[in-house]
């Protein structure tokens, strides 16, 4: 069935023009001066372990303006970012005459597989994405496929956001952590979860445990 993104093209072409409550990220990013703000502090301090730069970087969902852009204006990242609405995208930030360091590629998370080989990144990232996808698992199972042996597979994303958002539009899913596993719940119903005996946890951030609260997870690929 064709997935409807009618809502998140709207969403951003408001997020875009600052009509919206989630500016000051926008703000931030299309300023080269504050970029730092966002940029992942997981992948400032993998950076400085890894001596060899940038550091190829897999970005699923990145939407328009990625918050990896930073480490691109640094070379600390060399990012191939991927969304299934990147021509919309380029439409959208060339109407606001808006010139960006990461393009995204149209491309979805469950067949990026086709487009490189196993073991080609050190790093692999999702922001408030895997929950919008249509297949968390295969998009997860790309991501770590898609990891070098001793490379990073970071998610981010707001706790339970299927329920949040009433599963509505593209949030279908609900994403948490349980022992260390991520655990998946589409539209209510019938709970799994992600994991891999490929993978070692390393450590998860967050701003709180209520519905909606942002969390960071990172693995590591043994």
């Amino acid at each position: 069935m064709k997935r409807d993104y009618s809502q998140e093209i709207s969403f951003w072409k408001n997020h875009i023009e600052q009509k919206d409550r989630f500016k000051s990220r926008l703000i931030n990013l299309l300023n080269k001066e504050k970029r730092k703000k966002e940029f992942p502090r997981i992948i400032l301090k993998i950076s400085k372990q890894i001596k060899t730069k940038p550091l190829e970087t897999l970005e699923i969902g990145s939407g328009p303006t990625s918050g990896l852009a930073w480490g691109v204006d640094r070379g600390l990242v060399n990012v191939f970012a991927i969304d299934p609405l990147a021509e919309e995208y380029k439409k959208i930030l060339k109407k606001n005459k808006i010139n960006y360091p990461i393009i995204p590629r149209k491309i979805e998370g469950e067949k990026i597989n086709k487009y490189f080989k196993k073991n080609s990144f050190e790093i692999t990232y999702s922001r408030n994405s895997l929950d919008h996808v249509k297949n968390p698992k295969k998009v997860f199972k790309n991501m770590i496929n898609l990891t070098k042996s001793g490379g990073y597979i970071i998610l981010e994303f707001r706790k339970n956001e299927g329920t949040h958002a009433k599963w509505t539009g593209l949030h279908n899913h609900n994403l948490d952590l349980e022992d260390k596993n991520i655990s998946l719940l589409t539209n209510g119903k019938r709970k799994k979860f992600l994991k891999s005996n490929k993978l070692k946890f390393e450590e998860s951030f967050s701003e709180g445990n209520k519905i909606g609260d942002w969390k960071m997870i990172v693995f590591r690929k043994k």
